[in-house]
């Protein structure tokens, strides 16, 4: 597999890990890189194999007497016989954190924020919690070095020193000399990366006093004696660095460059056998420069990062070597040769090269490297009027800084309105903000203007409209007249099949779900194909119902939880719409006389595991309104007064739903329905459960409700006459 390591990655030292600042951070879902890229991975938590914890059940329950399966905390099975040992109590739960302004101390919201960091979670930030603490103290020494770190990372270099200074002038107060170097080395750091390479040696230099930091303090003087041209002086400095870090196979291959440089090429393989023996897969333990070659042509990403680790430690030769003979598969290797070519004071060839690298195809193209941004301004720089380097770094600065990158696709669009991609990146970028929804329709619809073959556009723009509530009719509208894009893609197609359900057209949704095969992949919250044939074929039984076709409904209503091999759906131990499914079958099986058969439908029913497997008890998004189906089923079983308490947990369920100020901190993926999405829900839920009470009005006033806040609502228009809703 292809890593992705630059000059300025990850550092270890004593078991504390520096900032990584080729990791582009959080997904932001702009266009130009693959899904799953091995380059962008995504903001990784921080502890290998190690995800978000949830609440969970603790195991399921057997049926006997107090005897239930085992559980992670529990080896072996309880037996419940006299005189043995109970059953060990389960750790507490994970606590979603509270707001910012209520956590109590300082203290406290530097360890949140810490926390937030190494288990990433799509619902909250840390930035909060450590600006939080510095509302409170304005020199709390460690908020600002971990706000500071946040701040390289998104290439805000600027303000990270700004913070960084506040820290050091706190630390070193009175003459002292800091204990624990932190906000000293990332000083250094932030400075190195504005190029102010004196004053940040100065910085690295006090750093290195201290052990822990010493290893990657040197190192960094290394670089910045190398970019300097300093070469033994740099050597030197690797030499320190490596006395307290020897596995540091970043030093180890500058020493052996600065080697190679003075002719000894012997010890420089032998420090190369190293880094193999090390890293395995690391390519700067090459043998020798037929492996280059292989490696550049068959990985060109991974010889792009050694030529960069090369450029930004003073190697420029050995950089120039490796780019001019890498294949030319990305602009960015010639935006790095026009930059390198700057740097060397060749204008002129360095002018050719970023001319040569806009005119290559702008497919697959990610730049990823936080050392891509020096070169990307630079050709900026030498011609203004050219589109795509702002492009290319709008995508490189829009999960660090989105007000940034919406500026350099804004500048992108206005030197070549035919640039789609940049379009749907604003798009995404607009949606993200306040009232931004307008703003991105017009963006996307521009997209699909420029490139209407794409049917991802087709997807995203569907989605924003359904956000605005756009009548009915435009959507299906924008599907009819891209009918063979649309086909390109399964999210496309779900939200063609879901139109046809909300207009209708339930036999074509059902032809769409039999003959197309659907592929689903973990986190496949695009799209729900699952709901869409239950929802067609539930949908076609009520109308055959209310046509006296009992028959007929019966028929849809058994297949509207047997789902085709081709749209990849599986049964699960608990969760799904069954209750539902069975209530309406036994609906059919009343109409058709068929009392026995009827009552095992309502059996099954009663009986079905709702919620999920990580959280059994249903919400509003795991399945509260079948508690509904549940309930009319226990009616109909004689059980009235079990069904009134599943009705009034609808309500108190949907209460406590509207009160919920934020989206649900164990949502995994982001999957979290929007603010509106969550409130219509609720507010039909709510309807269910005066529904079953015999409140009629207030269950009336609870659909429509639902229905103003999503027009869309399948279940809630199926509640209501027409003339009702």
């Amino acid at each position: 597999p292809e890593r992705s390591e630059s000059l300025t990655a990850t550092l270890t030292a004593n078991n504390r890990t520096l900032v990584s600042h080729s990791s582009p951070g959080r997904q932001s879902g702009v266009t130009g890189q693959s899904e799953a890229s091995p380059s962008s991975p995504g903001r990784q938590s921080g502890v290998a194999g190690q995800s978000e914890a949830s609440p969970s059940s603790p195991g399921r329950q057997s049926g006997v007497t107090g005897q239930s399966e085992a559980s992670p905390s529990s080896p072996g099975r309880q037996s419940g016989v006299a005189g043995q040992s109970p059953k060990p109590a389960l750790p507490p739960g994970v606590v979603p954190p509270v707001e910012p302004s209520k956590v109590k101390t300082t203290e406290d919201l530097y360890l949140t924020g810490l926390r937030l960091e190494q288990f990433h979670n799509p619902s909250r930030e840390p930035d909060p919690y450590y600006e939080e603490a510095l509302k409170r103290d304005p020199t709390d020494i460690r908020n600002n070095t971990a706000l500071a770190i946040l701040k390289i990372k998104r290439a805000s270099f600027e303000e990270a020193e700004a913070l960084l200074r506040k820290a050091v002038a706190h630390v070193q107060a009175n003459y002292t000399r800091a204990k624990d170097g932190d906000s000293l080395y990332y000083l250094g750091l932030a400075l190195k990366y504005q190029h102010k390479l004196d004053e940040a040696e100065t910085w690295f230099q006090r750093a290195a006093w201290n052990q822990a930091w010493s290893a990657a303090a040197n190192y960094q003087i290394a670089e910045i004696k190398g970019q300097q041209n300093k070469l033994d002086e740099a050597l030197a400095y690797v030499d320190r660095a490596l006395q307290t870090n020897a596995l540091n196979t970043r030093a180890l291959f500058l020493k052996s460059g600065i080697l190679m440089r003075n002719g000894l090429g012997s010890e420089a393989a032998a420090l190369r056998k190293q880094i193999r023996a090390i890293d395995p897969i690391d390519l700067r333990g090459f043998s020798d420069a037929s492996e280059l070659a292989v490696v550049a042509t068959k990985m060109p990403n991974e010889a792009l990062e050694l030529a960069v680790s090369c450029l930004y430690s003073g190697l420029r030769k050995e950089a120039e070597f490796l780019l001019d003979r890498m294949p030319v598969k990305s602009p960015m290797v010639h935006y790095f040769r026009g930059y390198l070519t700057q740097v060397n004071g060749q204008a002129q060839t360095a002018a050719a090269h970023f001319k040569r690298g806009s005119a290559m195809p702008i497919d697959y193209v990610f730049p990823f490297q936080i050392e891509a941004v020096d070169p990307l301004r630079a050709a900026i720089a030498a011609n203004p009027a050219d589109p795509r380097p702002p492009y290319y770094l709008g995508l490189l600065l829009y999960d660090r800084q989105p007000a940034e990158a919406v500026k350099l696709w804004e500048k992108a669009v206005a030197l070549d309105p035919a640039l789609a991609v940049a379009h749907r990146n604003l798009a995404v970028a607009y949606a993200r903000q306040d009232n931004g929804v307008p703003k991105a329709i017009t963006a996307m619809e521009k997209a699909i203007a420029s490139n209407p073959n794409d049917a991802l556009y087709l997807f995203e723009l569907d989605r924003l409209y359904e956000f605005a509530q756009v009548p009915v009719a435009k959507r299906v509208a924008l599907f009819d007249q891209h009918a063979e894009t649309a086909k390109k893609r399964d999210d496309a197609m779900s939200r063609v099949v879901t139109l046809r359900n909300l207009t209708g057209n339930y036999d074509e949704a059902i032809s769409i779900l039999s003959q197309r095969h659907f592929h689903l992949w973990e986190g496949g919250a695009r799209f729900n194909v699952q709901d869409a044939w239950t929802d067609a074929h539930l949908l076609r039984g009520h109308r055959k119902m209310a046509e006296k076709n009992f028959s007929g409904a019966l028929a849809d209503y058994l297949k509207a939880t047997q789902y085709p091999d081709n749209i990849e759906v599986t049964r699960g131990f608990r969760g799904g719409r069954y209750a539902e499914a069975h209530f309406y079958t036994a609906q059919a099986l009343e109409a058709l006389q068929r009392p026995a058969e009827a009552k095992k439908e309502y059996e099954a029913a009663a009986e079905a595991l709702l919620g999920t497997e990580e959280n059994p008890h249903p919400g509003i998004d795991s399945g509260a309104a079948l508690l509904y189906y549940q309930a009319k089923s226990l009616e109909k079983l004689g059980q009235t007064a079990r069904a009134r308490k599943l009705y009034q947990q609808l309500i108190d369920t949907a209460t406590a739903a509207t009160r919920a100020t934020h989206n649900d901190f164990f949502a995994k993926f982001g999957e979290a329905r929007s603010p509106k999405q969550r409130a219509a829900q609720a507010s039909y839920i709510a309807g269910l459960g005066y529904l079953g009470l015999k409140n009629t009005p207030q269950a009336k006033a609870q659909f429509q409700k639902a229905l103003a806040l999503n027009p869309y609502h399948l279940e809630a228009q199926s509640q209501l006459p027409q003339g009702q809703k």
